[in-house]
């Protein structure tokens, strides 16, 4: 799933419509865990609260106005919308007198939040550093993969259910081992109506079917995030400068290479400024990068890269930045998660390509 956009910013602005201002009225023991933003201009801030181990969760209209709504018993710090409008989040819990991670799948109704699943339910034992767990778009199913020395294994399930649709442990042999793992690992589904999900693993993309047979071997630049684009069916894996995209409608079509896999279906390279690339929905890229010693937030057209990019914003350098499926409203935190307003700033959007 695309996951929460934030990342540290030095940002100044173009041509923008009036800023709005929400006051998050933040206590010490406070701060932002997760930013949902959407192209309208509302969104979810979830402030979290960690010695606590409990959320305020802000719900904003297109207008800035505020709704809380409060989770007693997380410190949110992951939120995603699904398609039926209910939120798949995540966050430290208490269980007893231990804490654990936990993600629940949970819809708004009569001022408070109801939960529909939780994922301690399948593994009580909470979800440790070197696990990942995704739902998918449907919020029918589940995948969660567990990191070993030399590989990982992937589960799949269907929400209320106990028996995996998939349970596969891939190990590679020692000599093929890579002597140096990558930090970067997780899973995300590529498929709103299937099982079929994308792992990513020291440099490694494999796609699973959902079904018993191998999974495909991506083979993009760099290793990085993986972000599952459903309107366009393109799953992009991005790296720091670099960003493959794979074009999953295509994809059992493409011939692999013998030896390395399938080849991306297109690549898009960055200078050494850069720290982060975010895709755009109509193939556009969102840039965060450095410029001397101060950075900035700038967006690449997708169909013409030789073309300067937009500079959008400019902020002090502890500042986070949210950004929306389109690129046409962001989230401005001067003070990154400790910031006690956030700007909401509306931009012009190119047209599709």
């Amino acid at each position: 799933m695309n996951r929460i956009l934030l990342f540290a910013v030095l940002v100044a602005a173009t041509s923008v419509s009036a800023d709005v201002g929400v006051g998050l009225d933040r206590k010490p023991s406070e701060m932002i865990g997760a930013v949902l933003l959407n192209d309208d201009g509302s969104g979810i801030i979830a402030i979290k609260n960690v010695k606590g181990k409990s959320a305020r969760m802000l719900h904003l209209d297109s207008a800035g106005k505020v709704r809380t709504v409060l989770i007693s018993d997380m410190a949110v710090n992951h939120v995603e919308k699904l398609n039926d409008g209910s939120l798949f989040i995540g966050g430290a819990r208490k269980r007893g007198q231990e804490a654990i991670y936990d993600f629940r799948i949970v819809r708004l109704g009569n001022g408070q939040y109801e939960t529909s699943w939780e994922g301690s339910s399948v593994f009580p034992s909470g979800f440790d550093v070197g696990t990942d767990l995704d739902v998918s778009l449907d919020g029918k199913r589940w995948a969660m993969v567990t990191e070993k020395r030399k590989g990982y294994r992937l589960i799949v399930g269907e929400v209320g259910k106990s028996e995996p649709l998939i349970d596969y442990d891939f190990t590679l042999n020692t000599s093929t081992a890579p002597a140096v793992f990558s930090e970067s690992f997780g899973v995300e589904f590529v498929s709103a109506s299937s099982p079929a999900v994308a792992v990513m693993w020291s440099g490694r993309v494999h796609v699973y079917s959902g079904k018993k047979e191998s999974p495909l071997l991506l083979s993009p630049r760099h290793g990085g995030g993986l972000t599952f684009d459903a309107r366009r069916n393109i799953l992009w894996v991005n790296g720091t400068t670099v960003i493959s995209a794979f074009d999953l409608a295509t994809l059992n079509e493409t011939a692999p290479d013998a030896s390395s896999g399938i080849r991306p279906s297109r690549v898009a390279r960055f200078d050494n400024s850069t720290r982060r690339i975010v895709p755009l929905r109509n193939g556009d890229f969102m840039l965060h990068r450095w410029v001397g010693t101060a950075a900035e937030v700038a967006r690449v057209s997708g169909a013409e890269p030789d073309v300067p990019p937009l500079r959008l914003a400019t902020l002090p350098p502890r500042a986070t930045v949210a950004v929306s499926p389109d690129g046409s409203v962001t989230m401005l935190m001067k003070d990154g998660p400790n910031s006690d307003v956030v700007t909401i700033r509306r931009h012009d959007v190119p047209a599709a390509h």
